[in-house]
């Protein structure tokens, strides 16, 4: 999570979307207690959902 936030805050959108594609179904049964999910703006936190659910 810290890495996918840290590309947003750079603008780094090809990393972002890397990451994105990495992510696992752990990691999103994790996000509620993730310190660095927490921190991330609205915006991002709705790119990850749609992840979500486009992954299920």
């Amino acid at each position: 999570m810290h890495a996918i936030r840290l590309a947003e805050q750079l603008k780094l959108s090809a990393i972002k979307q890397r990451l994105f594609d990495t992510i696992s179904i752990d990691v999103f049964r994790s996000l509620a207690s993730d310190e660095q999910y927490k921190k991330m703006d609205a915006e991002l936190k709705a790119e990850l959902l749609e992840k979500w659910g486009t992954f299920l």
